[in-house]
C-alpha cells in the first residue's frame, strides 16, 4: 500500500509521519500527526485511523483497572459512526489498498489451478486467420 505523507481526517489535514525509529504506531489529534513505521504495510496506519476515529468521537475508555491499556465498546450506532468516518477518511484521501502489482495479481484469469491464462495478442491473431 502506498501511505500518503498526509491524511485529510475530521475536516483537518494531518501530517503521516514515517520514522524509521518508530515502532507500532501513534497519533496525536491535537499535533494533527499520525506516526506509522518506515516498512508499515498499511496495518498499522489502519489501526491507527481507527483508534483515532474511535478517541475523536469518545469511544475509548481508560479503565483503572487494565491499566495502560485503553478499551473500545461500542453499541451499533457507534459501530455504524465508525465505518461511516473510515469510508469517508479513505474516500478523501483516495487510498487505494492494493498496489498495482498485487490489483496485476488478482486480475489475471487461471484455469487448471494458478496458471495464468495466456491470451493471444491482436498482432498473434491477425496471423492465424
Amino acid at each position: 500500500m502506498k501511505i500518503p505523507k498526509k491524511l485529510r481526517m475530521f475536516g483537518d489535514d494531518y501530517k503521516v509521519d514515517r520514522g524509521k525509529l518508530i515502532e507500532g504506531g501513534a497519533f496525536d489529534l491535537w499535533g494533527h500527526t499520525l506516526k506509522v513505521p518506515k516498512k508499515d504495510n498499511g496495518e498499522v496506519l489502519m489501526h491507527e485511523l481507527i483508534e483515532s476515529i474511535l478517541t475523536q468521537y469518545s469511544i475509548r475508555h481508560h479503565p483503572p483497572e487494565v491499566g495502560m491499556e485503553y478499551m473500545f465498546v461500542m453499541n451499533h450506532t457507534q459501530m455504524d459512526l465508525l465505518a461511516k468516518v473510515l469510508v469517508q477518511i479513505i474516500k478523501d484521501n483516495k487510498l487505494n489498498f492494493i498496489t498495482p502489482k498485487e490489483h496485476e495479481n488478482t486480475n489475471q484469469k487461471t484455469r487448471r489451478g494458478s496458471r495464468p491464462v495466456r491470451r493471444k495478442s491482436n498482432k498473434q491473431r491477425r496471423k492465424t486467420k
